[in-house]
């Protein structure tokens, strides 16, 4: 009777989330943080949990708080690792996530009965929050929220730290090298990853200004449309108004030239 029948199976999805300790809080991050949580909420697919690293224990659907020692994302990483063994929480692909990025919340349907090594963005998705502007930009190298295979997530390095506790834009690249990574469509990204003046990262960039901090990013003359996320930019907007009411973008470098060289760069930096 089930000879001809094909049974398939679909992935389990979880995701690490180390929150901001709350002396680190302020009111912006406090509101992104919430803009990111109900990103997650909104997930539907059935294979999916969060575990949020931080200062409670408790519940609230696919979203598992713990509670768990207060510091660096790093250490709050090992923590998980070290709760989902002893607890034996099931998966195949595993992914860290900071709360203050925007999760695509349909995107795991898309990768039900995925078998790659890796899934990850090609075309990574910012939004400015001083603007209220969104683009994508292909990258040839790994973002920080990638959905890697178990089996490699946990494949320990020569510094005796496993794989997903690596840098990702280095040791990520390197391992996954000849492997197989199947790329989400340019037009639905995995996340989207928000900036902010006052973000730590901005503060500590060597550009000398928000606006050179953006252009490393890519082409901001160039907005993207970003329906999958409509829910989640709408709920930016508000936080936009509230902090940064008169915020636009005034583009760094627009010379005919300057486009044409980022193009080229483009060009040869990454593939079709």
């Amino acid at each position: 009777m089930w000879e001809n029948t094909i049974f398939l199976v679909q992935n389990k999805f979880l995701l690490l989330v180390a929150l901001t300790p709350v002396e680190y809080l302020n009111p912006l991050r406090s509101r992104l943080q919430e803009v990111s949580l109900n990103s997650l909420r909104k997930v539907k697919y059935d294979n999916f949990q969060v575990l949020i690293l931080g200062e409670k224990d408790q519940e609230e659907g696919k979203l598992k708080y713990i509670k768990s020692p207060n510091g660096r994302k790093g250490l709050r990483l090992a923590f998980a690792l070290d709760y989902i063994k002893k607890h034996q929480i099931d998966y195949d692909y595993i992914a860290r996530f900071d709360d203050d990025d925007v999760l695509n919340p349909g995107i795991f349907e898309q990768y039900s009965n995925a078998i790659a090594d890796c899934i990850a963005d090609k075309f990574h998705a910012y939004h400015d929050l001083n603007s209220h502007l969104s683009i994508t930009e292909g990258k040839n190298w790994l973002a920080n929220t990638v959905f890697l295979k178990k089996e490699h997530a946990l494949a320990m390095l020569p510094n005796q730290m496993t794989l997903i506790e690596q840098d990702h834009a280095n040791e990520w690249q390197a391992y996954f090298e000849g492997r197989n990574i199947q790329y989400a469509e340019s037009e639905m990204p995995l996340y989207l990853r928000v900036l902010s003046p006052t973000s730590i990262t901005s503060t500590l960039n060597d550009q000398g200004s928000y606006g050179l901090y953006l252009e490393s990013f890519g082409d901001w003359l160039s907005p993207a449309k970003l329906p999958d996320f409509q829910e989640s930019l709408d709920q930016l907007y508000l936080v936009h108004n509230e902090f940064y009411p008169e915020g636009k973008y005034v583009p760094v470098s627009h010379s005919w030239f300057s486009r044409i060289l980022k193009k080229a760069k483009r060009l040869f930096k990454v593939g079709a």
